[in-house]
């Protein structure tokens, strides 16, 4: 198997991304935080999906300089978005296109091969049929529909969004090389996800942009995607035996891609599934002398192992990651209080194991107030920073 070194681009790419110091971005979470009121009347199956969409159309996109694979999470470089804890334990929007019941992964193949525009044409077609539902069940398989048609607007919402971008960035680029890679950047995001990917670079294009959706919406089904050398190997072989690639080109987009993925990253607590086990081979040990393994896996084999060498956040799975439970108070340490019922020595054991719940959303609440309001006294700055509907309470309360 071939051996590949570590590209001109991407050493350009991991080195400007080194010299920047990782930074904790909000505008993610403050997006987010403004849309509850647009959303109000949305059912609460379809309003998780409906609130990704919006924040879709509305977060800020931007696409670094040199880069080859394109798409940001955040304007600032290096920068991390956080999920707070509800959107963390909420099903994906995109859990509709889950591969099996054993095994927590969306279909990529899927969105390369089929396009979103067909999977929604599909989920409309259905919901047309289902008709005016009024079982239960009808509904919610109705709700479970408008869902996944608000996730795959989001997704194409996101590649709309980039190309935007990409084609504003062409405009104002006075390298001609660069303003190429910029509008066929463009061209591509105008074609996947929407359409089914003609070639290997926007079968690798499709792949990233749905790992940087899944990202976006809570983070939680982003960390299994399935075997992409197998995924993205029908397209390389296409492309290189009608001459459209050559070997060098594609290891450019595969390390342009590793590298990609090697940004995304969040704030979160240590969790049971962690990393990105996407690679099969990676994942049983394979090396680059392994002569099982396909050429498309040697590629990614060479990108990780030139890639380590400097230290980016690209984490590999293997087995699962047990958290520790030091910082809380086993239930079983928890000594037994005098005078309790069982029952209520179960709840009071309960409350002093479980993790505490700490919000930013109140925070950043709080804060904006308190900028509005100079010289207000304390305990009305906190009032005024109640959410709606905790603040009608405690006007109700306070008037009986």
């Amino acid at each position: 198997m071939a051996h590949y070194s570590l590209t001109p681009r991407v050493k350009v790419l991991a080195e400007r991304l080194l010299s920047q110091k990782s930074t904790l971005c909000t505008e993610h979470a403050t997006t987010l935080n403004a849309l509850d009121g647009d959303i109000a009347g949305v059912p609460a199956a379809v309003k998780p999906a409906r609130r990704f969409y919006e924040l879709m159309r509305q977060l800020p996109l931007c696409i670094s300089a040199d880069e080859l694979i394109v798409g940001n999470q955040t304007r600032k470089p290096h920068g991390a978005i956080f999920h707070d804890e509800s959107a963390v334990r909420r099903p994906s929007a995109f859990q509709f296109l889950n591969l099996n019941s054993d095994l927590d992964s969306p279909d990529y193949k899927l969105v390369m091969e089929k396009g979103v525009l067909a999977i929604k044409h599909q989920l409309e077609e259905k919901t047309r049929a289902l008709g005016s539902a009024v079982s239960r069940s009808g509904m919610d398989e109705v709700n479970g529909c408008r869902a996944a048609i608000y996730a795959c607007d989001a997704l194409l919402a996101l590649a709309q969004n980039l190309a935007n971008s990409a084609e504003q960035l062409a405009a104002a680029e006075t390298n001609a090389y660069r303003r190429a890679e910029l509008l066929d950047s463009a061209a591509i995001l105008h074609h996947v996800p929407a359409h089914p990917a003609r070639s290997f670079k926007e079968a690798c294009q499709a792949f990233y942009l749905f790992q940087l959706a899944l990202q976006l919406d809570n983070g939680s089904y982003a960390v299994n995607p399935e075997g992409a050398d197998k995924a993205l190997l029908p397209y390389y072989q296409h492309d290189i035996n009608n001459g459209a690639l050559s070997p060098q080109q594609a290891y450019e987009i595969v390390e342009s891609l590793w590298f990609k993925l090697a940004e995304l990253c969040e704030v979160r607590a240590a969790c049971a599934i962690d990393g990105y086990p996407m690679f099969d081979a990676l994942l049983h040990d394979a090396s680059l002398e392994n002569a099982r393994i396909n050429e498309l896996s040697d590629m990614f084999l060479s990108a990780q192992h030139n890639l380590s060498a400097l230290h980016l956040p690209v984490r590999l799975f293997k087995g699962v990651q047990h958290v520790s439970a030091a910082p809380f108070a086993a239930a079983g340490e928890t000594p037994a209080a005098e005078g309790l019922t069982p029952r209520m020595q179960r709840l009071r054991n309960h409350y002093l194991t479980v993790r505490p719940s700490v919000s930013i959303y109140r925070a950043l609440a709080f804060t904006e107030v308190v900028k509005a309001n100079p010289g207000m006294p304390t305990i009305l700055l906190r009032a005024k920073s109640l959410p709606p509907r905790l603040r009608n309470r405690a006007d109700s309360d306070s008037g009986r």
